[in-house]
């Protein structure tokens, strides 16, 4: 090949956490990679998509430095979507009527990682490896994890399993044990923000997308290139508001219309957790107001309306109330009645 024909290879595009993305560029360079890997962090800031540069650089049949070529046939077929080699889970955008059923929750089932493992035991078509990648790990049933952990206990040869997770607190101590843990933190608002110069002209939308992101690029990019998904966001932290100054009475009205059930029981229950974490957010707000950590906020657009709210209910009131979402959103994933755990959080507000 002449070196005018040579592949040109770009680093992972991924912002934030280079660190993590050196070290597994340089297990694939070195062909040093574990069978299983844990990435572990908060939502958005480049887990699945540094997996997925991973995965695709361990099938690549000529990685370069430890990133994948982009040209052989392993890295065309990845392309496609139609690697014979490559195994990819996400329970929020593929779930089966059976799966609904067992759980509403987006929790996975057994069976769905009964089929990946069945997968992965099939000779490699391609090349010399197989990889698997299942998102949202911490959502793994008891039984499901159990399946898992056989495969982990005995890894299969050639093969590279890669688990995603917020919190690694909620996975078995016997499946971390198993995987090499990689840690992923929040992005610098500044790295954010000079990502965003391209995309966004007014400097005060920028400020406020860089705020709402809080240190989650995967957010920012969103909000940058959908302005309705910002606006959406925006209004719902704006009814949360005025659910919050509003009287008693009419807070549980406001309350029933904002929890309105979803198409489909997993919808709903996916739309309250996002409606108790906007919740969280606001107030976490409140309580940096009350330290005077204005700098900090997150929906700094309100910082009026939050302001009022501090001098109304105090300091302290605010961090109760985060003890109360907390409470909120467990019952909520154990399935309590979404009326009665809104009302309840109203009432003792």
């Amino acid at each position: 090949m002449k070196a005018t024909d040579a592949p040109v290879v770009r680093p992972w595009a991924v912002l934030g956490n280079e660190r993590v993305q050196e070290f597994l560029q340089t297990s694939v360079a070195s062909d040093r990679c574990a069978s299983a890997y844990l990435f572990t962090g908060p939502r958005s800031v480049g887990k699945g998509t540094v997996a997925l540069h991973f995965l695709q650089a361990v099938l690549c049949h000529t990685p370069v430095r430890g990133v994948a070529c982009g040209q052989c046939v392993s890295c065309v077929a990845w392309k496609r979507g139609t690697h014979p080699d490559a195994v990819l889970f996400n329970p929020d955008t593929f779930a089966t009527e059976d799966d609904e059923k067992k759980s509403v929750t987006g929790a996975i089932v057994i069976d769905r990682v009964r089929e990946i493992l069945q997968k992965l035991h099939y000779r490699p078509a391609l090349g010399t490896y197989r990889v698997a990648l299942l998102h949202h790990a911490d959502r793994l049933m008891v039984q499901a994890a159990n399946a898992l952990l056989k495969t982990l206990e005995e890894p299969l040869p050639n093969t590279v399993i890669v688990l995603t997770a917020v919190s690694r607190g909620s996975l078995p101590l016997t499946v971390r044990s198993r995987c090499q843990e990689l840690a992923f933190h929040s992005v610098d608002d500044t790295v954010i923000a000079q990502k965003l110069e391209s995309l966004i002209d007014d400097a005060e939308t920028m400020r406020n997308i860089v705020a709402c992101a809080a240190g989650r690029p995967g957010v920012a990019l969103t909000y940058a290139q959908n302005p309705q998904a910002l606006s959406a966001y925006r209004e719902q932290v704006e009814k949360i508001l005025a659910i919050i100054e509003a009287p008693m009475p009419q807070r549980l009205t406001l309350t029933s219309a904002l929890i309105r059930p979803q198409r489909g029981e997993r919808a709903t229950w996916q739309t309250l957790q996002e409606l108790l974490g906007r919740w969280r957010g606001i107030v976490l707000d409140m309580v940096l107001l009350g330290k005077r950590a204005e700098g900090y906020l997150v929906n700094r657009f309100a910082v009026e309306r939050l302001r009022t709210l501090v001098d109304r209910y105090g300091a302290q009131h605010c961090a109760e109330s985060l003890l109360r979402l907390e409470m909120a959103r467990r019952r909520i994933r154990y399935n309590v009645n979404p009326q009665l755990v809104f009302d309840d959080l109203i009432l003792h507000w």
